[in-house]
């Protein structure tokens, strides 16, 4: 089986010419992208909890499990359920989960649209670590105002339970999906005394967790930050899945994202050509160090036919990566390079390729894929968890950005279209 590879001699454009090479064998210039493409969008101190009537959600696309090179267990969910936001109380699920290290990871629906102004907003997150008594223990979110935010149980002097209003922090989270329906990925990281979030498959920020570092409960939770929730609505979530012990923490989180494209809705059309990648370039963009995320739809069964979909990234007239996702539930990097615009470029050089085990395979169903990228060093993300340290550094350069599917020969049907969404990529400063 012979890998298609997109040699960049044709201009850089919505629809792109590319001059192919199977295996080793350099091909004519052939074929065009077929591409379908459309672009995308202070507190009260004492607050109780209750537990939230669990149901049904509407149907939401099935994201793939996380997978780690730490190899963290399932030790609940996946549970799909709602949560009903209340005026004066957050509205919590909690779960018999007590571990002190452990990946929470959830899909949540908006329970209405915002604007992006404080009032009326809508949050939602995890709560972590919180013990039996409810005097201790911590709440990261995400909040319709586009920032994200942590707060911490305390105890005051009378004993009543609330947060501690000195320790609350909060930052900006200018990629939150805000409208009505929309739907946001979150993943906390809970490793010692740091927390790490994820939003939609990018690092946001390393959070400190001072000295609350005992095991507690944990929870999914809504309607975190009171004074604006529309009491009534209802907030569904998706796959909360909880792992444990928690993968050690990538070197990303620390450096703040500046996006530069997206995000962005399309598709990609199968040709069945042998000599062409069905991609879509994102023209004069160039990016070394960043983060490119996007969640891919299965154009099919993959007991129909085989299927591969990713990235090309770094890429110049001389050089550039290509990290393929495969239907068989695995993954691979390759490198290629050429000294000159002048002669071909030079056999494919596969750096790493590894297993993704619980990667979604079935029609239509979904995938997020995250590249994350700084200097010689790279981390694959499926799901939301990191599955591999990439080795970036034969070509640590400033490159373009393709999004793809077709890259190995025979893996493509007639007719066909792998859908993308929220195809984002951000430069990490």
């Amino acid at each position: 089986m012979g890998d298609g590879w997109d040699g960049q001699d044709g201009p850089s454009n919505n629809l792109r010419l590319i001059s192919t090479h199977n295996d080793d064998e350099l091909t004519p210039l052939t074929g065009i992208r077929n591409v379908l493409m459309s672009p995308l969008s202070r507190r009260t101190m004492l607050r109780a909890t209750a537990s939230a009537v669990l149901g049904a959600s509407a149907a939401l696309p099935r994201i793939a499990a996380p997978v780690a090179a730490a190899d963290p267990q399932l030790v609940f969910g996946p549970q799909d359920g709602k949560l009903v936001n209340a005026a004066t109380q957050i509205a919590v699920s909690r779960v018999a989960v007590t571990d002190a290290d452990c990946v929470l990871n959830a899909t949540f629906r908006n329970p209405y649209g915002a604007d992006g102004s404080p009032s009326p907003y809508w949050s939602y997150g995890f709560g972590l670590r919180r013990n039996s008594s409810g005097t201790a223990g911590a709440y990261i979110y995400v909040r319709s105002d586009y920032k994200w935010g942590v707060i911490f149980l305390s105890v005051d002097a009378q004993g009543k339970t609330g947060f501690d209003d000195s320790r609350e922090r909060d930052g900006t989270l200018p990629d939150l999906r805000i409208g009505a329906n929309a739907t946001n990925d979150m993943q906390v990281i809970v490793s010692g005394g740091t927390a790490e979030l994820l939003v939609n498959g990018v690092d946001i920020a390393a959070i400190d967790l001072g000295d609350l570092r005992n095991p507690g409960n944990v929870s999914i939770a809504t309607g975190v930050d009171q004074d604006s929730t529309v009491a009534g609505t209802t907030t569904d979530y998706l796959q909360f899945q909880v792992f444990s012990p928690a993968p050690p923490p990538t070197p990303f989180a620390s450096r703040a994202p500046m996006y530069l494209y997206g995000p962005a809705n399309g598709g990609l059309r199968h040709t069945l050509n042998p000599d062409t990648v069905d991609s879509f370039t994102t023209g004069g963009l160039r990016l070394q160090d960043g983060t490119i995320s996007v969640r891919f739809f299965n154009p099919y069964d993959a007991g129909v036919g085989a299927f591969d979909y990713g990235f090309e990234f770094r890429n110049t007239n001389t050089s550039f990566y290509r990290l393929t996702l495969l239907s068989d539930q695995t993954y691979i990097l390759r490198y290629r390079m050429r000294q000159s615009t002048n002669i071909p470029y030079g056999p494919a050089q596969t750096i790493q390729q590894g297993n993704i085990a619980n990667m979604n395979i079935g029609n239509g169903e979904a995938n997020d894929m995250v590249v994350q990228m700084t200097g010689a060093k790279g981390a694959l993300l499926v799901g939301g968890m990191q599955v591999a340290t990439l080795d970036l550094s034969k070509g640590v350069v400033a490159g373009g950005v393709n999004i793809g599917t077709g890259f190995i020969t025979d893996e493509e049907q007639m007719g066909a279209v792998t859908r993308y969404e929220n195809f984002t990529i951000a430069r990490l400063t």
